[in-house]
């Protein structure tokens, strides 16, 4: 049975599944040159059409991702080759026709019947595209946005029993989830509702109130919270939002007042918050109050205090949430095991801490936690309602496009690069590290998720500690996180602390430790100044080519990893073919590129 999963909101995305196992997963991004992508993803498709050589007459089902009712001008929003990364991009002149519409909406919604028909007229509109463009005529399902998040992160544990966790900004009027899976069954036991509270909007206000873009900027902040106290800032978070005293839930300390007076009254934020999103209004007068509540922190706390606070506020939160659930339900019922997806985990320190929680004994975290892994779970429900499917841990992401040894050359030939053709470029790449070059690959199959994990990476000695201002300069970035390193999958355990808990995240990339010191004094610019690394280790049976480079050059040097860091320009999305990389290296002005088995040489 073949299912096409799509998400069409932030980050939009594509994926195939072939009788419940994943065939390719592309992130629109990647094809479109436009970071988080907020659009449908007519590229991914094709792509993915394309690497699996399944027709579009042979897919039985399409999924796709959110149930709230879609108007005709939101469909057309998203349906339209939308240009823009996110709501908050859309320009004024487009917001203020929307404000008519959004007051409509507002009673137009409030009946079963408008929202059915809303559902089916989005449905036809999709379907009418996905026709006239591909030729695909499978009948069209959608699914719950934390659904989607929690089959994503269950049916790549590899776990039989799991608690599932979600959270996020919003989806689908939910901020967070807590689902059980036995056996390949589904069930939601608790929810946090978008009204409620918003762990992942709030710490995202906390990003944008420090200068920083919100759902793009968020892995700064917890970068600069290792330089902050987090005890200075920290109480005032707990004044806007709070646990209950059990436990179990997660409120805001806001006062209870109207969304629709807030249309009124405060017309832009309203528009410009919403945008086409109408599933958003019934919170907005939450939103406008937490944001206004963070402004005020950010004028009397240090950017460092700020960004510690928010940190150690939203870990307390997390695990105190997740923790008396656990106990709620007994963990002998998921057998400690913990998988985690939504954006809120693509923070690893908040996933380090879970972690750590005495009960579990087995945590793994979807490696494209956010809104791009939900066209992937959307897949899995839909063939989960068809077929039986098993829990199977995701064994590497490197389900993009591949590219011929004739596109490379090329793309090299119109850049006018002089290059070489190497049968051991490993070998090549390896002795260059050892002399301290830094190397850009492209190898194979594109990632899929936010992380680079060798395919499209930068790779460089982990040995320098002024790396971090240096490198990032060659990139144009601003980072206070370090770079991340790479290692053998083997020296995982004497590196990382509790490492054998999350053995399996830590192949992507997804969660942090604290490392020993021999792995600290060894490979000083890969650790943060909290003494944790997020590190990815690798195995000769799902990453042949980089194990060897690492290899032979912890046999030429005597350094147990490399430094890693994704293969693009600041605020550009990891390349993806031949000429992006080609691009990326010539902007960049690094050493070496390795594309393919072609290795070209900065002279």
């Amino acid at each position: 049975m073949n299912v096409l999963g799509l998400n069409l909101s932030h980050d939009a995305s594509a994926t195939l599944l072939k009788n419940g196992n994943i065939v390719a997963c592309v992130q629109e991004e990647r094809l479109n040159r436009n970071k988080f992508a907020y659009t449908f993803p007519e590229k991914a498709i094709a792509e993915v059409l394309k690497i699996s050589g399944i027709t579009a007459e042979s897919i039985k089902e399409v999924a796709w991702t959110s149930v709230v009712p879609l108007t005709t001008i939101q469909m057309r929003f998203l349906l339209e080759r939308n240009p823009y990364t996110s709501i908050s991009d859309i320009p004024v002149r487009f917001l203020l026709g929307l404000f008519p519409r959004l007051v409509q909406h507002f009673f137009y919604c409030r009946s079963l019947s408008a929202k059915e028909e809303n559902i089916q007229k989005a449905n036809e509109m999709l379907a009418n595209r996905l026709l006239s463009q591909f030729g695909i005529t499978a009948p069209l399902r959608r699914h719950d946005h934390h659904m989607c998040h929690a089959a994503s992160a269950y049916y790549t544990s590899g776990f039989k029993d799991a608690m599932v966790v979600t959270s996020d900004g919003a989806g689908d009027g939910l901020s967070g989830t807590i689902t059980i899976a036995r056996d390949g069954e589904l069930k939601r036991v608790a929810c946090v509702s978008e009204q409620d509270a918003s762990l992942g909007f709030l710490y995202s206000e906390v990003t944008r109130a420090l200068g920083y873009r919100p759902n793009r900027h968020e892995g700064k902040i917890t970068g600069l919270a290792a330089y902050g106290n987090p005890n200075v800032a920290k109480p005032s978070f707990y004044q806007i939002i709070d646990t209950s005293e059990d436990g179990l839930q997660i409120k805001n300390q806001s006062k209870n007042c109207s969304s629709f007076w807030y249309l009124f009254t405060h017309p832009w934020y309203a528009l410009k918050f919403i945008g086409t999103r109408i599933d958003h209004f019934r919170s907005l007068k939450h939103y406008h109050w937490v944001r206004k509540k963070v402004e005020t922190m950010a004028k009397k706390y240090s950017a460092e205090d700020m960004a510690a606070g928010i940190q150690c506020f939203t870990e307390e939160v997390a695990t105190h949430w997740v923790d008396s659930h656990a106990a709620r339900i007994g963990e002998k019922t998921f057998g400690g095991n913990i998988a985690l997806a939504g954006g809120l985990f693509a923070n690893v320190r908040v996933n380090a801490c879970i972690a750590e929680l005495s009960w579990v004994t087995q945590l793994s975290v979807h490696p494209n936690m956010g809104d791009g892994g939900l066209a992937l779970g959307a897949a899995y429900l839909s063939s989960a309602e068809k077929i039986k499917i098993k829990s199977v841990a995701i064994s590497d992401v490197y389900l993009g496009p591949d590219y011929s040894k004739e596109r490379i050359k090329k793309a090299l030939d119109n850049a006018g690069l002089n290059y070489t053709y190497e049968n051991d470029i490993e070998s090549l790449v390896a002795e260059r590290l050892a002399e301290n070059k830094i190397v850009a690959r492209m190898d194979g199959r594109m990632e899929y998720g936010p992380r680079a994990l060798g395919n499209r990476s930068i790779l460089y000695a982990t040995t320098d500690k002024t790396v971090n201002k240096w490198l990032n300069e060659k990139l144009n970035r601003t980072e206070f996180m370090p770079f991340a390193p790479v290692c053998l999958q083997e020296d995982g355990e004497a590196f990382f602390d509790k490492y054998e808990r999350s053995a399996h995240a830590s192949q992507f990339m997804t969660i942090a430790y604290n490392v020993s010191q021999e792995f600290a004094r060894k490979c000083p610019a890969v650790v943060h100044i909290d003494g944790t690394a997020r590190p990815q280790t690798v195995s000769e049976d799902h990453s042949p080519k980089l194990y060897k480079i690492l290899k032979l050059y912890q046999k030429a040097t005597g350094i147990p990893a490399l430094l890693n860091t994704s293969f693009n320009m600041h605020e550009e999305p990891i390349v993806c073919s031949p000429e992006d990389a080609v691009k990326g290296f010539m902007d960049s002005k690094l050493d070496c590129l390795s594309i393919g088995n072609f290795f070209v040489e900065r002279k």
